[in-house]
């Protein structure tokens, strides 16, 4: 099991969520701190929370296996260390650890869902080909196709992409990856060795 790195980048939103509740600033943690500072500053702090509470809702769908598009992880990343960036160049206050857990949450976040991103375009570019039976587009690391259901040959992918398309016949035969023997559409397995 692959770990995925989108869902690491959450636990820098927990992470940045208990540093609002640990003492930011003169004592006193990130909501108790906005009765001390301008309305401003206080509506920002507010609205980081709440970003990381998304962010950490967001991390919780994904583990439910729901889909949900990078893009939104980027943009709530990217808001939360904007308005991070504003707040700390105020320097209102001298700020305390919980300042530097929240710093920290959000560097964990955009460390992490950086990565997540430069893999996901990796995966992106992988080598598709396609399915001999019905010429829809599937992975080359795919042993079914999706669409029609039958089990695809294991061929060598070349970078012309020849091997399988040449393995069709016609629209009612195919040729078998393993012994090449020519086979009628309607089977699944090949009539002489059964793959």
């Amino acid at each position: 099991m692959r770990l995925n790195m989108r869902i690491v980048s959450k636990f820098g939103f927990l992470l940045a969520i208990m540093g609002f509740f640990m003492p930011v600033a003169c004592d006193k943690n990130a909501f108790q701190l906005i009765e001390y500072v301008d309305k401003t500053s206080g509506a920002l702090i507010i609205i980081l929370f709440i970003l990381a509470f998304i962010g950490l809702v967001i991390g919780i769908l994904q583990l439910m296996k729901n889909a949900v598009p990078i893009t939104i992880d980027w943009i709530i990343v990217l808001v939360c260390v904007g308005i991070g960036i504003g707040l700390l160049s105020r320097n209102e206050l001298e700020l305390q650890y919980g300042a530097y857990v929240i710093i920290t949450g959000f560097s964990i976040s955009f460390v992490f869902l950086l990565i997540a991103s430069f893999i996901n375009e990796e995966q992106k570019f992988g080598k598709i080909i396609k399915c001999p039976f019905c010429a829809n587009e599937v992975k080359s690391e795919a042993i079914i196709c999706q669409s029609c259901g039958k089990d695809l040959p294991k061929v060598e992918i070349t970078e012309n992409k020849k091997s399988l398309e040449e393995m069709v016949c016609d629209d009612n035969h195919w040729i078998c990856g393993k012994c090449k023997t020519i086979n009628e559409a309607n089977l699944p397995n090949c009539k002489k060795c059964g793959w």
